[in-house]
C-alpha cells in the first residue's frame, strides 16, 4: 500500500514540476520529460493523453508503469487544477488533483544485479530540498484503488480522498481511505495544530474486518478483525496520547505517551514518559507465546534538554521470559557520561526460549547483557554479553561470551577518548552442515584493541580472529562520515592446513596458504586501493592436474585500484616452479584494455602421456566499436589455438582456428594418422550471433556447424568416408546431420545418421526445458558387424524427462525373431522399469541347445535401494527367479534355477537340476547360502563370503555322480558317486581349496586305453596348495591297480604319483591276453613335462594274429548322412557320432598332453603268438622312451620255439621276433626254412599283428606260387593237380588270415595247455605233443604216438642265453643237453 502510494505521490510531484515549467508549443518534449523522469532501470513509464500545459487545468488520459513482465500500475483520468502564479510566491496552491483509477495488479519485479560501472562516482550526503513557504490541497482524490491478489494475498478494493494545508498558522492533513469491494475497512488520519495557540488534534483509526489488508500485512495470526486508535488533544507543553489496539473486539496493547516542557519557556527542556502494557499473546505467532507472556510492558521516561544532551533515567521492558532495564546519560556533544543497563533472556524453567527475530528458529537457553560506566566513577567501562545455548537451524553454540574493557573519557568541553579492549570466545560450535562444522571447528576466539578520540578514524588494533589451524589478524582505521567513512586496513588470512575445508569445498584439500591484503576503502564512493599477496605451500585443490602444478611454493600478487576515472588492475602475478602467469586490465566505460600471458613449463604435469610448454597470450582492447579480443595458444607438438577479431558491439566478428599437426601425437593408438583442424567465423548480426565453423581429419574425416547461436538455429553435418579406417571389421561410410534450434517451447534436436550397411538412426524431440526426445535405429544385417550371427536389428523408443526423472518406452526388434521392451521412470527416488525379452529359438546362439529364452521382470528403487525381480524360462523347460535388492545399506538377493531334465545339456545325466539360495552383501563382501540338488542324487551345499576384494570364504560340501565329467573324459566313462567336502579361503584359485573328495564303488571304462576299472575306491585330501592322492581300483578282468602321491594345484600342477600294478590283466579280445605286474612313478607338472618312470613284469601273454574275416574290403569308412530323421540325429549325437571325427576309433587318440617315458618292460618268456598257422612262444624285454604322444620303443621279444602249419605240414620255425614300433601294436617277424627238390624255401610273416603279411621266398629265387607248390606238394606249380591246387588256395587263405583259428587251437585253448599239436613220428605213426609251462622259466611237453611209444622233455632257461633240456623215451632212451643261444 505504502508502495504504490509512493509512486502515485511521485508520479504527481513530477507532474506538477514538469507543468510549471512546461511550454505550450512542445508537448511532445513534455510528455517525455515526464517519463524520463519516471522511469529507470527496469522501470518504463508511458503517458497518454497529456493536456492544459499553459493552463490552470492540465490532465492526462492514462500512465502505465511496466517491467521485463509487463504493467504493474496503471493510472487513469488525472485532473490537476491549480494556480501556476503562486508558485511565484513560494506557495503552492491546489483547488483539485484527483484521478479516476489506480490499478496495483502485482508489485514491480526486482532487477537482476548488473555489473557496476568501471567508474567510481564519488558520493555526497542528501539535503533538503527548498520547500514551499506554504502549501494548500483543497482535494486530493483517488475514485477507485484496485490492489491484486499477490500484494495482499486477495484482491482489494477502496477509494481515497486528502486535503493538507501548511503555512505560518496552522499545519493540517485529513486523509480518509475506504473500502468498496463488499469488506469493512476504514483508514483515517487526521492532524490539525495550531501553530500560534501552540494546540494539537491527533487521530489515527485504522478498523478493518477479520482477513483484512491490516491483520495480513502484521501477519497477526488467524487474521482477526483490527482496530488501532490513536489520539490526542491539547497544548505541546503537556500533550497526552492514548494508545489502543484491539483485536476481535479484545483489547491487546494500550497506554499513553506524555510529552511535557520543563523550564525556560523560550527553550525548555522536553519530558517524554510512555508506559505501554498488555497481553499480545493473540498478536503474535504461537510460537513465540512462551517469550512474550500474557503481560508485556514498556516504560520510558526520558528528557531531552535543549543544550542537546540525553537523560533516560528509566527504560524497563518486560516479557515473561525476558527482562530489560537501565538508563544513561549523554552530554550535549553526545559522549556518555552514565550507562547502567542490564538485561535477561531465560524460561522459568530452565528450558530453551524461542527468540522472536526473523530468519530462522533461534533458541537460547539464557543470554545476558550488562553495560556499566560512570563518569563520577572514573573511565572504566565494561560490558559483557553472554550466550548460553544458543541454537538455530544452522548452528549451535554451547557458550559463548564477548567482553569489552576499556577506558571512556568524555568531559564536556574536552576531547572524547575512547580506548577498549574486545574480547571473544565460543566453546561447543555445532553446525548442522557437517563440512562447515569440520571447517571451522568446535571453538572460535577473538580479540581486539577499538580506539577513539573526537575527530580522529577509529583504530581497531591487534585484530585476531582464530580457530583451529586457521586466523584472521591485522589491524583497521575507519574514518567518520565527513570523510565518507573511508576505511584503512592491513590484513592477514593464514591457514596452516587446508585440509579441515575439504568437505565445505568438496573436493580434498591440503596444503598451506595466507594471503595479506592492504590498502583502504572509500565504501560510499565505491572506491579502493588495495594490495593483495598470497603464498600457498603444498596446495592440493583434489584435481590431479592442479595439485601436480600447485606443488611447492606458488607466490600470488595483484594490485586493484578504482576511482572517477576507472578500474585497474595492475602487476596480477601468479608463479611457481611449474606456472608463470601475469597479466593486467585498465577498465573505463570506453577505452577499455586488458592483457594476460601464462606459461606452464611442461604438460606432462597435468598429462602425463604427453610432454613440452604450453603458452597463452591475450590481449583485449576496446574502443567505441566494443572489445576486440586477441589470444592465441601454443602446446606441445605444434599444437596452436587462436581467437581473433572483435567481440561485443552490434558489427562483432570473431575468427577462432585450432590445429593438431599429427593426431597421433596425441592419440597414439589411433588406427589414422594426419593433421586435425577447426577453423570457423562468429559473427554478430541483428538477430544475434551466428557461428559458421568447419572441421578436418585424416581420412576426409570433416564436421561443419553453422547457423545462428541466438536465436539458436544451427545446423550441424559429420562425415567419415571410410569406417573402416576406424573399426577394420566395418567398411563403408558414415554421414550425420541434423538442426539445433530454440523453439517457443525451448532447444529441439533433429538428427540423423546413415553408416555402413545400409544402419540408420534418428533423434527428434525437445532438450529444453524438459528433455523429451524419441529415437529410431535399424541395422538391416547383423551379419556383416557379427559374422556369427544373421538377421535385422531394429529398435526405437522415447525418452522424457518428467518431475520425478526421465522415463524411457523404447522396443528393439532382432535376429532370429528376438524381441526386447523396457518402460518405466529411469531415474529418480521413484525410479521403476519394467522389461520383457525374448528369443524364439536360442540353437542359433548355442548350436547345441534349441528352445526359447523369455525374461521379465521389473527394477525399481526402494527405500532400501534398486530392487529387481525377474523371471526367466527358457529350453527345455528351464526356468529361474531372481528377486532382491541390489544397491543400498544391505543388499539382498533371492534366486531359484530349474532345469527339468539336464540330460538335454549333458546327455550322460539324466535327471532335474535345482540352484536355489540368497546373496546378502555384508560389509566385508557378499555372504552366499546356496543349495543344488541335480541328477543321481547330485546335491550341494555353498555357503560363505565372497570378499570386496575378491577373495573367498566359502564351504562347499556334498555329493555328485562322476558321470558329471562325460563331457570332459570322453571317450572314457567314468561311473559312481563322489563325496566331496571342500572349503575355499582365499583368491579364486585352486591354491585356496581345502578339504577331501571320496569315491567308493566307481568304475572307469577307458576303450582308448583298453582298460575298465571297477571298485574304484579315492580318497584325495586338499590342502597346502596340493591334493594328496590315495586311490585303489579293481579291473574287470582280474587284477589290482593303485595310486598313491600327490598333486600340486598351482602353477604347472606338479605331480609325485606311485603307480603299482598287482597282477592287472588286460585284454583286447581280438589281439591279446596279457597279465601286468610292476610299479610305475609320475613326477612332474600335469600340465607337461612330466615323467613317467618304472618297471613292468609281464606275465602269460597271448598275441592272436587276427583272421581277417570274409571281405577284402577293409575298415568301414567314415559316413556323412543327407537327410537324417530327427531320431536318426538324436541316437548319433547321444553316442557322440554327430561330429567331425563321427566313425573314428576312440583308441586312436595320441593328442593332447605328453609325457616323457623311462619304462621297462620285461617278459622272459610265454609270449604266445598264435593264428594263421603260426604258433609261437617268445621272450625278451622292452624299454619305452619318449613321451605318450610319440612312444620310442628299444627292445623286443625273441623266438624261443615254434612252428607253423600249412595243409598238415610242419615247418619249424628259425627265427622269430615281436617288437614295437611307437604303438601298442605288436611288430611280428616270424621266418621257417626248408629244403626242397629245387633249393631253399622260406615263409615269412611280417607286419603289425593286427595285418600281417605273409610273402614266399626260395633260393634260386622264383615265383611265389612256385615256391609254395614245392613246399607242399614237392612238385612245381604246373604239375599239381586240381584238388592239391584247391588245398593250395586254402593254405594262402590260411596265411592270409581267412582260415579260422582252427580244431588243435580251439582244442588247445580249451584245455589251457600252452602247446599242443597233431604230428607224425619218424615212423609215421600219428603223436599227440601237449606242453606247458610249469614255472616260469620250466617248460614242459609230452608226446604220446599212436604205436604206443611216447616220451617227456623239460625244458630249464637257465638264463637268457643258456638253456637246459633233458628227455626221457618209452623206450628207455633218455637224454640231456645244454644249449647256447644268441642273437646278432
Amino acid at each position: 500500500m505504502i508502495h504504490y502510494l509512493r509512486s502515485f505521490i511521485l508520479t504527481c510531484m513530477v507532474f506538477l514540476a514538469s507543468v510549471a515549467s512546461a511550454q505550450e508549443d512542445d508537448k511532445g518534449f513534455l510528455t517525455r520529460t515526464i517519463q524520463n523522469a519516471l522511469s529507470g532501470a527496469g522501470r518504463t513509464v508511458s503517458i497518454d493523453g497529456f493536456a492544459g500545459a499553459l493552463s490552470s487545468r492540465a490532465t492526462f488520459d492514462q500512465m502505465t508503469i511496466s517491467d521485463d513482465q509487463g504493467v504493474w500500475l496503471t493510472l487513469e483520468g488525472v485532473e490537476l487544477d491549480w494556480n501556476r502564479s503562486a508558485l511565484l510566491r513560494g506557495r503552492l496552491e491546489v483547488q483539485a488533483l484527483t484521478a479516476k483509477r489506480l490499478s496495483v495488479p502485482r508489485l514491480p519485479v526486482a532487477q537482476e544485479d548488473t555489473l557496476p560501472d568501471p567508474e567510481a562516482k564519488p558520493f555526497s550526503f542528501p539535503t533538503l530540498p527548498d520547500l514551499p513557504v506554504a502549501v494548500d490541497v483543497a482535494n486530493f482524490e483517488v475514485a477507485e484503488i484496485f490492489l491484486g491478489a499477490p500484494i495482499l494475498g486477495e484482491a482489494a478494493q477502496m477509494n481515497l480522498t486528502a486535503t493538507a494545508k501548511l503555512n505560518t498558522d496552522v499545519a493540517t492533513l485529513d486523509i480518509d481511505a475506504v473500502r468498496t469491494d463488499g469488506k469493512q475497512g476504514v483508514f483515517k488520519i487526521s492532524a490539525d495544530l495550531n501553530r500560534n495557540d501552540r494546540l494539537l488534534d491527533l487521530l489515527i483509526n485504522l478498523s478493518e474486518e477479520p482477513n483484512g489488508i491490516l491483520s495480513r500485512s502484521l501477519n497477526i495470526p488467524d487474521e482477526p478483525s483490527v482496530n488501532l486508535t490513536v489520539a490526542g488533544q491539547g497544548p505541546l507543553s503537556d500533550f497526552n496520547v492514548d494508545i489502543n489496539l484491539a483485536t476481535d473486539a479484545a483489547e491487546r496493547l494500550s497506554g499513553q505517551v506524555n510529552l511535557a516542557e520543563q523550564g525556560a519557556a523560550d527553550d525548555p527542556d522536553r519530558r517524554i514518559q510512555a508506559d505501554l502494557r498488555g497481553d499480545v499473546t493473540a498478536l503474535v505467532l504461537s510460537q513465540y507465546r512462551a517469550f512474550f507472556g500474557t503481560d508485556v510492558g514498556l516504560t520510558v521516561d526520558a528528557l531531552v534538554r535543549a543544550d542537546g544532551g540525553l537523560e533516560v533515567s528509566d527504560l524497563a521492558l518486560a516479557a515473561q521470559a525476558a527482562k530489560l532495564r537501565g538508563k544513561f546519560i549523554l552530554d550535549s556533544e553526545k559522549w556518555p557520561s552514565v550507562i547502567d543497563i542490564t538485561g535477561t533472556v531465560a524460561a522459568t524453567n530452565g528450558e530453551r526460549v524461542l527468540l522472536p527475530v526473523s530468519g530462522a528458529s533461534t533458541y537460547v537457553r539464557r543470554m545476558d547483557l550488562d553495560v556499566k560506566y560512570n563518569v563520577d566513577d572514573g573511565d572504566e567501562i565494561t560490558a559483557v554479553f553472554d550466550v548460553d545455548g544458543l541454537a538455530t537451524d544452522a548452528l549451535a553454540i554451547e557458550r559463548s561470551r564477548l567482553d569489552l574493557t576499556g577506558a571512556l573519557a568524555g568531559n564536556s568541553g574536552a576531547v572524547g577518548t575512547f580506548n577498549g579492549d574486545l574480547v571473544f570466545s565460543s566453546d561447543g560450535l555445532t553446525l548442522t552442515n557437517a563440512a562447515m562444522s569440520e571447517a571451522l571447528g568446535q571453538a572460535l576466539n577473538g580479540r581486539a584493541n577499538i580506539a577513539y578520540e573526537t575527530g580522529a578514524p577509529v583504530q581497531i588494533s591487534g585484530l585476531d580472529l582464530s580457530g583451529t589451524d586457521y586466523g584472521l589478524s591485522g589491524d583497521i582505521s575507519i574514518f567518520g562520515a565527513a570523510e565518507k567513512f573511508l576505511t584503512q586496513l592491513k590484513m592477514r588470512l593464514e591457514a596452516d592446513d587446508i585440509t579441515r575445508f575439504s568437505a565445505l569445498s568438496g573436493r580434498d584439500l591440503g596444503g598451506a596458504a595466507h594471503v595479506d591484503v592492504a590498502g583502504q576503502i572509500q565504501p560510499l564512493d565505491g572506491m579502493f586501493d588495495v594490495n593483495i599477496n598470497g603464498l600457498t605451500r603444498d596446495l592440493k585443490v583434489g584435481v590431479d592436474q592442479a595439485d601436480a602444478v600447485l606443488v611447492g611454493e606458488t607466490a600470488l600478487s595483484v594490485a586493484a585500484l578504482r576511482d572517477e576515472t576507472g578500474t585497474f588492475v595492475r602487476d596480477l602475478s601468479l608463479e611457481n616452479a611449474a606456472l608463470t602467469a601475469t597479466g593486467g586490465a585498465e577498465l573505463r566505460s570506453n577505452n577499455s584494455q586488458a592483457r594476460f600471458m601464462a606459461k606452464l613449463t611442461d604438460i606432462a604435469l597435468i598429462a602425463p602421456q604427453y610432454s613440452g610448454p604450453v603458452t597463452l597470450t591475450a590481449q583485449a582492447d576496446q574502443d567505441s566499436r566494443g572489445w576486440t579480443v586477441d589470444a592465441s595458444a601454443d602446446g606441445p607438438y605444434g599444437t596452436a589455438l587462436t581467437a581473433k577479431g572483435l567481440a561485443t558491439g552490434p558489427n562483432a566478428v570473431m575468427s577462432f582456428a585450432a590445429e593438431v599437426p599429427e593426431i597421433k601425437d596425441f592419440v597414439p593408438d589411433t588406427p589414422i594418422e594426419g593433421k586435425v583442424a577447426l577453423e570457423g567465423l562468429a559473427r554478430q548480426t541483428p538477430a544475434g550471433w551466428q557461428v559458421d565453423a568447419k572441421a578436418q581429419a585424416p581420412e576426409d574425416v570433416s564436421a561443419t556447424v553453422n547457423g545462428p547461436l541466438t536465436p539458436l538455429d544451427i545446423d550441424f553435418e559429420a562425415t567419415i568416408p571410410r569406417v573402416q579406417a576406424f573399426a577394420p571389421q566395418v567398411a563403408g561410410t558414415l554421414t550425420a546431420s541434423g538442426n539445433l534450434r530454440q523453439s517457443e517451447g525451448g532447444i529441439v534436436i533433429d538428427a540423423q545418421a546413415e553408416g555402413p550397411y545400409a544402419a540408420k538412426a534418428a533423434v527428434q524431440g525437445a532438450l529444453t526445458p524438459v528433455i523429451d526426445i524419441s529415437f529410431d535405429a535399424a541395422l538391416p544385417e547383423v551379419n556383416r558387424v557379427v559374422p556369427q550371427v544373421s538377421g535385422p536389428l531394429t529398435a526405437n523408443g522415447r525418452l522424457r524427462q518428467t518431475d520425478k526423472g526421465f522415463f524411457i518406452d523404447t522396443s528393439a526388434t532382432g535376429l532370429y525373431g528376438a524381441r526386447a521392451m523396457v518402460e518405466g521412470l529411469a531415474t529418480g527416488p521413484d525410479m521403476s522399469l519394467t522389461f520383457d525379452v525374448s528369443l524364439p529359438d536360442v540353437q542359433p546362439l548355442m548350436p547345441g541347445v534349441s528352445g526359447p529364452l523369455a525374461a521379465t521382470g521389473a527394477i525399481r528403487q526402494t527405500p532400501d535401494g534398486i530392487a529387481v525381480d525377474t523371471t526367466a524360462t527358457g529350453p527345455y523347460a528351464s526356468r529361474a527367479q531372481v528377486a532382491g535388492v541390489v544397491t543400498g545399506a544391505v543388499p539382498a538377493l533371492t534366486y531359484d534355477v530349474t532345469i527339468p531334465n539336464l540330460a538335454a545339456l549333458v546327455p550322460q545325466l539324466n535327471g532335474p537340476l535345482n540352484v536355489t539360495g540368497t546373496a546378502q552383501q555384508e560389509a566385508a563382501g557378499w555372504r552366499l547360502n546356496t543349495n543344488a540338488d541335480g541328477p543321481a542324487g547330485t546335491q550341494a551345499t555353498i555357503a560363505g563370503l565372497v570378499g570386496t576384494d575378491g577373495t573367498l570364504n566359502i564351504d562347499i560340501d556334498g555329493n555328485a555322480p562322476l558321470g558329471l565329467s562325460a563331457p570332459f573324459t570322453t571317450p572314457r566313462i567314468l561311473q559312481g558317486q563322489a563325496a566331496f567336502d571342500l572349503s575355499v579361503n582365499g583368491p579364486p584359485q585352486l591354491g585356496s581349496v581345502t578339504g577331501t573328495i571320496r569315491t567308493s564303488n566307481a568304475s572307469l571304462s577307458a576303450p582308448n586305453l583298453r582298460i575298465a576299472l571297477k571298485n574304484i575306491a579315492a580318497n584325495i585330501n586338499i590342502g597346502n596348495n596340493s591334493a594328496q592322492v590315495d586311490l585303489s581300483a579293481e579291473s574287470t578282468e582280474g587284477g589290482q591297480i593303485k595310486v598313491d602321491g600327490a598333486v600340486g594345484l598351482t602353477g604347472s600342477m606338479a605331480a609325485d604319483l606311485q603307480i603299482a600294478l598287482n597282477n592287472l590283466v588286460l585284454i583286447d579280445p581280438s589281439l591279446y591276453r596279457t597279465s601286468l605286474n610292476g610299479g610305475l612313478s609320475f613326477t612332474g607338472p600335469l600340465t607337461g613335462g612330466a615323467r613317467i618312470d618304472g618297471r613292468i613284469d609281464v606275465g602269460e601273454t597271448s598275441v592272436t594274429v587276427p583272421s581277417t574275416g570274409l571281405t577284402s574290403i577293409g575298415d568301414i569308412p567314415q559316413i556323412d548322412f543327407v537327410g537324417a530323421p530327427a531320431d536318426v540325429i538324436a541316437t548319433r549325437h547321444k553316442a557322440g557320432l554327430n561330429g567331425g571325427d563321427a566313425g573314428t576309433d576312440v583308441t586312436d587318440d595320441s593328442s593332447g598332453l605328453g609325457y616323457g617315458l623311462n619304462v621297462r618292460i620285461n617278459a622272459p618268456n610265454r609270449i604266445f603268438v598264435r593264428g594263421r598257422g603260426l604258433d609261437a612262444e617268445l621272450g625278451g624285454s622292452l624299454l619305452l622312451t619318449g613321451t605318450t604322444n610319440q612312444m620310442i620303443s628299444a627292445g623286443r621279444f625273441d623266438l624261443i620255439r615254434g612252428r607253423l602249419d600249412i595243409l598238415g605240414k610242419r615247418f619249424n620255425l628259425t627265427e622269430g621276433a615281436v617288437k614295437f614300433q611307437g604303438e601298442l601294436v605288436p611288430y611280428l617277424r616270424f621266418v621257417t626254412a626248408t629244403t626242397t627238390q629245387t633249393g631253399e624255401a622260406r615263409i615269412i610273416i611280417e607286419g603289425p599283428a593286427t595285418a600281417p603279411e605273409v610273402s614266399f621266398e626260395s633260393t634260386p629265387a622264383s615265383p611265389q606260387d612256385e615256391v609254395l607248390a614245392q613246399l607242399l606238394f614237392g612238385r612245381n606249380i604246373s604239375e599239381i593237380s586240381a584238388f592239391q591246387a584247391l588245398q593250395l588256395a586254402n593254405a594262402v587263405a590260411t596265411l592270409a588270415g581267412r582260415g579260422g583259428a582252427g580244431v588243435i587251437s580251439n582244442l588247445r585253448s580249451g584245455f589251457g595247455l600252452d602247446d599242443l599239436d597233431v604230428t607224425t613220428t619218424d615212423s609215421g605213426a600219428t603223436a599227440v605233443r601237449a606242453g606247458k609251462y610249469i614255472s616260469d622259466n620250466v617248460y614242459t611237453d609230452v608226446t604220446a604216438a599212436s604205436d604206443g611209444s611216447a616220451d617227456i622233455s623239460i625244458n630249464l632257461d637257465i638264463s637268457k642265453s643258456l638253456t637246459a633240456k633233458g628227455t626221457v623215451g618209452s623206450d628207455g632212451n633218455t637224454g640231456i643237453g645244454l644249449f647256447f643261444e644268441k642273437d646278432y
